[in-house]
C-alpha cells in the first residue's frame, strides 16, 4: 500500500476545507452554533467540512469506509458495530473536521483538521492542519513526519523539570474527572509548565515537532488521534494509552493517550500512573 499517496491525498483536501474555515474564522456571526452537550459545540461549518472531506475520500477511494466526529453515531447505527469492529479488518479514514470547535466560535485561531488513514484499525497515514498558521503536518508509515513538507522529530529532553506539556480537560466533568484532576496536579509539581490549548489534534503535533515535550489527555475520540499519533510516531515520539494500571499498548479506540518524546517518556508514564494507582508496578 502506497501510504505516502493517501498522505497526499489528505493534504489535498484538508487544505481546500481549511482556506473555507479560515476565511469565516474572524465572523462568528456568519454561523449557527448548536450544542452537542451542555458544553460541546458544533456548527454548521463542522457539518459541512466534514461532508466536504468525506465526498472527496469517497471518490478517491470509494471501497474505503470513513468514520468522522459528526457522523459516527449513524454510522455504527447502520454497522450495528462499534467504532474499533468497524475499523477491524478494514481500510478507514478518521476524521475531525474542526478540532477546537469552542476556539473557532470564539475566533480563538488555534483550530485543526485531521484526516487520518487505518489499516485494520491502526494509523498508517494523517495530516493535521492548522488554517489559522498555515502549518500542515503529516506523515506516512516508514516515511517520517514533516510540517510544510520539512522533516520533523520530536524534543531530546529527558527531565521533567524542564518540560513543558499539554493537555485537555473532557466536556463531562463527572467522566474521570477526579483521575484528570490527580494527573493534572501531579504534573504541575514537576514540570515547567502545562499549557491547555484545546485542540487535542495539534497537541499531538506540537509533540512531534518538538514545541511540546509530551501531551496527555483523558476522554479522546480516535479523531482526535488517527492522524497526530501517526506523525508523532513518525517524528520520533511515543504514543500509549493510560487506561489501565501498568498498560502500555496502543489503540486510537481507547479513552486516554500520552503522547510523548522518547527520552521523557518513562518519567511521564510514571507520574500517570503514581497519581492514578499510586504504583508504577
Amino acid at each position: 500500500m502506497n501510504y505516502v499517496s493517501l498522505q497526499d491525498a489528505a493534504a489535498e483536501i484538508a487544505r481546500v476545507v481549511g482556506a473555507r474555515l479560515r476565511d469565516v474564522l474572524n465572523s462568528p456571526d456568519a454561523f449557527e452554533i448548536n450544542f452537542k452537550g451542555a458544553r460541546d459545540l458544533v456548527t454548521e461549518f463542522d457539518v459541512w467540512a466534514e461532508d466536504q472531506i468525506q465526498e472527496f475520500l469517497a471518490k478517491r477511494f470509494p471501497s474505503h469506509k470513513i468514520i468522522g466526529e459528526e457522523t459516527a453515531g449513524k454510522l455504527q447505527q447502520s454497522e450495528g458495530e462499534n467504532l474499533a469492529s468497524i475499523a477491524a479488518d478494514s481500510l478507514s479514514w478518521c476524521i475531525d473536521p474542526i478540532d477546537g470547535t469552542t476556539n473557532f466560535v470564539h475566533s480563538i485561531p488555534h483550530v485543526g483538521i485531521s484526516i487520518g488513514f487505518l489499516e485494520n484499525g491502526d494509523p498508517k497515514a494523517g495530516v493535521v492542519y492548522d488554517p489559522c498558521r498555515d502549518e500542515l503536518f503529516a506523515a506516512a508509515s516508514g516515511s517520517g513526519a514533516t510540517l510544510n513538507s520539512r522533516k520533523i522529530e520530536s524534543s531530546e529532553n529527558d527531565k521533567l523539570i524542564n518540560a513543558v506539556i499539554a493537555t485537555g480537560f473532557p466536556y463531562d466533568k463527572s467522566a474521570a474527572w477526579d483521575r484528570c484532576g490527580d494527573v493534572f496536579k501531579a504534573f504541575l509539581k514537576e514540570v515547567r509548565g502545562v499549557r491547555r490549548f484545546g485542540a487535542a489534534t495539534l497537541d499531538g503535533c506540537w509533540v512531534a515537532c518538538g514545541r511540546f515535550d509530551g501531551f496527555y489527555e483523558f476522554g479522546l475520540s480516535p479523531w482526535d488521534v488517527s492522524a497526530s499519533s501517526i506523525i508523532a510516531m513518525e517524528a520520533g515520539s511515543r504514543v500509549t494509552n493510560f487506561d489501565e494500571p501498568a498498560k502500555e499498548d496502543f489503540s486510537v479506540f481507547a479513552g486516554s493517550f500520552l503522547f510523548s518524546s522518547a527520552a521523557l517518556y518513562p518519567a511521564m508514564f510514571k507520574v500517570i500512573q503514581q497519581a492514578q494507582w499510586g504504583s508504577t508496578d
